[in-house]
């Protein structure tokens, strides 16, 4: 009965999300639709579709949550009231977030299929494989599910209006710190160089690379879903 009750409040939830970004994710996908099969055609492959959409698609969704507990008249409150924990409120955005990484993602595959079908016509080269550029589509749409969740945990943590103080610093450490690591490990060289080149040209060690990304994103995503429930129960309003 309690497990029947949470998936009702978790669907609830889900809803709730879908309405408040609808009519953004109708508008956005339908015009990236277009402009995902023009730049695909112009670049001639596909990697724009496959990436761009999905990106595009997760931040406004997560900015449209965001500014719809603040600005919307007060919409954070009034959840409050609703029969639905302040954990599974949570739960759902994250359970949505990955509904719309996947329907971006289903979008840019859309986008590819008709930029291939136009090429065809036109006898235009694709300049990459298909099968690579599906996955590195895939590859960075669950690579996309972490900065996400970071984004989630932050505004669950401290409202939308205090995270934005924190997002410009939170990247550009992570910027520095990533850039630090890498020029002081020495990890780029003939060696790493040559294995990353074989990953490109192997469809089945570049599909092992999305397996196990996958998993280690979706563990990091529960993982971080967890700490914003939490953020979320201590909060203060």
């Amino acid at each position: 009965m309690k497990l029947r009750t949470a998936i009702q409040e978790i669907k609830s939830a889900v809803v709730t999300d879908w309405n408040i970004t609808s009519i953004y994710l109708k508008t956005t996908l339908f015009l990236w639709i277009f402009v995902g099969v023009l730049v695909n055609f112009l670049q001639g492959a596909m990697f724009f579709s496959l990436c761009a959409i999905n990106t595009t698609c997760i931040i406004g969704c997560v900015m449209q949550l965001a500014t719809s507990d603040e600005v919307s008249g007060n919409w954070q409150m009034a959840r409050l009231t609703f029969p639905v924990s302040r954990t599974l409120t949570q739960v759902g955005h994250f359970i949505f977030i990955i509904f719309v990484t996947f329907l971006g993602f289903v979008v840019g595959v859309l986008a590819a299929v008709l930029t291939q079908v136009w090429m065809q016509i036109l006898q235009t080269p694709i300049f990459f494989p298909m099968w690579l550029q599906y996955y590195v589509g895939l590859f960075v749409t669950f690579c996309l599910l972490i900065p996400a969740a970071i984004m989630l945990a932050v505004i669950s943590a401290c409202g939308f209006t205090k995270a934005l103080r924190f997002f410009p610093a939170i990247i550009v450490l992570v910027c520095l710190a990533g850039g630090a690591w890498i020029s002081g490990s020495g990890i780029i060289n003939e060696k790493t160089t040559a294995f990353f080149t074989s990953l490109f040209l192997s469809p089945g060690r570049l599909g092992m690379v999305c397996v196990i990304t996958a998993l280690l994103s979706l563990v990091i995503y529960f993982v971080l879903m967890m700490l914003a429930a939490r953020f979320y129960r201590k909060r203060q309003f």
